[in-house]
């Protein structure tokens, strides 16, 4: 038997449920925690009889709180009543991961006790436009923000090692937001991610997702796009006192200059406790960002001035050009330097 429960949210699910269930415990697998995720009334009869299922446990929503709830919900139930498991695989109700590809992770899960498992899918075959198209946005929206890369970013299908549960437990997000903060805390927790591949099934064209591609992308994206907001708010702010100064001075360095030590005190705070909500040592933050600052504005009079020498470029115009391509370079130091800090 395999010492790894396997835990199921469910909103609103059908007969297949059951079918599942039963077909992993055929599996060997010790228990499955369903989480009633507030479900109509029309579903009630499949959580009766999975009540009624030896080593199946239903824990019951009131009220529908999000699948980020449920998971929370499960993992507590997990933690306090499976203190010889490794770890835990979670699994949609849907019927999109077969019983065959949970056995994999989990068992990818035992090989590997401190690893986060992410059963990947190959989306080869006939897949739904919009799933296609939300989980390879998200891959590159992730990858860009976060710096990590990972094929699948919205695969229901992990195996949660139990030493990581603590943490995650304490992660915001109650609906798929929840999911995507998982994968960011492995960055600055240097939690290694092992993505076996899985089948992609989609059932009826995948019309029994609860995912809003709109609502939730929402809530998704803003989880990541915070990390670029602060910083184009400093280009802003920057960017306005620059040319007001440079107006009255006409001078390069001098308008660069003022304009960086406003901004900066700006994005630094903000960025600290804001986007990146670092941890690290205030002073030794600051000091490497200050030493960024430098790097960033000589590069940017460098170029500037070159524009405006050797390119006959209007000031203004090389300003936005040149803060444009230096966006991207400084984000990234910012991420991986400056406020990264790995935590236990």
């Amino acid at each position: 038997m395999i010492n790894v429960p396997v835990l199921i949210p469910a909103y609103n699910p059908d007969r297949a449920l059951i079918d599942l269930v039963k077909r992993l415990l055929d599996k060997k697998f010790p228990h499955i925690i369903v989480v009633n995720d507030g479900s109509h009334e029309a579903s009630s009869y499949v959580f009766e009889t999975l009540e009624t299922i030896e080593h199946c446990a239903v824990l019951t929503h009131s009220t529908n709180q999000g699948k980020g709830c449920a998971l929370k919900t499960g993992f507590d139930y997990f933690y306090d009543n499976f203190p010889e498991s490794p770890g835990i695989v979670t699994a949609d109700a849907d019927g999109q991961h077969t019983p065959a590809d949970i056995l994999k992770v989990a068992d990818t899960l035992i090989a590997n006790p401190d690893c986060l498992i992410i059963g990947t899918r190959t989306f080869s075959g006939s897949v739904p436009f919009r799933s296609m198209f939300g989980n390879t946005l998200t891959r590159y929206v992730f990858f860009l923000f976060v710096g990590k890369k990972i094929r699948d970013t919205q695969s229901g299908l992990r195996g949660i090692p139990k030493k990581y549960i603590p943490d995650f437990l304490k992660l915001k997000g109650d609906r798929y937001e929840f999911e995507i903060n998982v994968l960011i805390s492995t960055k600055s927790k240097s939690i290694d991610i092992i993505e076996p591949e899985i089948t992609t099934v989609y059932i009826d064209d995948n019309r029994s997702s609860h995912f809003n591609p709109v609502v939730d992308s929402i809530r998704i994206y803003l989880l990541l796009i915070k990390f670029a907001v602060s910083s184009c708010m400093a280009a802003l702010i920057d960017f306005i006192v620059f040319v007001l100064c440079f107006r009255i001075s006409n001078n390069i360095l001098v308008s660069i200059s003022i304009a960086r030590i406003i901004s900066c005190h700006v994005n630094f705070l903000y960025n600290k406790q804001w986007v990146f909500d670092s941890k690290s040592h205030f002073t030794v933050s600051l000091i490497k960002y200050y030493a960024l600052v430098i790097l960033i504005g000589s590069l940017s009079y460098t170029f500037i001035k070159y524009a405006q020498l050797y390119l006959n470029m209007n000031v203004i115009v090389s300003k936005i050009i040149i803060e444009i391509l230096l966006f991207s370079m400084s984000f990234t130091i910012q991420r991986d330097y400056i406020f990264y800090k790995k935590t236990e």
